[in-house]
């Protein structure tokens, strides 16, 4: 095979090898492409007060978000959760987990908030 000849079937391979080889820049946007963000339902809980289920939403393996559903069945069961749930939430985003003190006042709805976002963290594979 010629000089010429062998440059012209070996050009095109180191080409395309260099085209699709990734820079610092190109690295980065790939690995940011990759960060997904995903949502998880847990179980639904049933209280004396109605049903609850939690959904958490996970990014790089960590809690970004957890909202709850309820049926609220009795006024006293709205102000536990809006008194409840937001101080529920806030313990879970900081510690990464369920491992909380429940809200004195609000025990049966702290456990039920707290085991069905165990059960969607356990479907994530965080819990």
């Amino acid at each position: 095979m010629t000089r010429s000849r062998t440059l012209k079937t070996i050009l095109p391979f180191m080409l395309g090898a260099a085209a699709v080889a990734p820079t610092g820049h190109a690295l980065a946007a790939s690995k940011a492409a990759r960060t997904v963000t995903h949502t998880y339902k847990g179980a639904v809980v049933t209280t004396q007060w109605g049903p609850l289920q939690a959904t958490v939403t996970v990014k790089n393996k960590k809690i970004i978000n957890v909202k709850i559903a309820t049926s609220t069945h009795a006024t006293r069961s709205a102000i536990l959760d809006s008194q409840a749930f937001p101080t529920l939430r806030q313990e879970v985003l900081q510690a990464q987990s369920t491992r909380v003190n429940l809200v004195s006042g609000a025990t049966q709805v702290s456990q039920a908030y707290l085991q069905s976002v165990e059960s969607a963290l356990v479907k994530a594979h965080l819990g």
